[in-house]
């Protein structure tokens, strides 16, 4: 068996996803929020879509209320 230390750095720099665009679609709510935030809170470029603009605005308000928006 091969044993190898842990770099904490180098697991969050694989957890991240800075530089990148996505778009989540079904994003104002449930889990669809649950994934727009967590790629922001990763870094990511986050596009937020759902039927409700007013769901949306609310949904991004959050993420840049947590200090995760662009």
């Amino acid at each position: 068996m091969t044993e190898r230390e842990i770099n904490p750095a180098e697991i969050a720099a694989r957890d991240s996803h800075a530089g990148r665009r996505v778009l989540v679609t079904g994003a104002a709510n449930g889990i669809g929020r649950a994934i727009a935030q967590g790629f922001a809170a990763r870094g990511a470029t986050v596009g937020v879509a759902d039927l409700r603009e007013e769901d949306v605005a609310r949904a991004v308000a959050e993420i840049n209320a947590a200090g995760r928006g662009r």
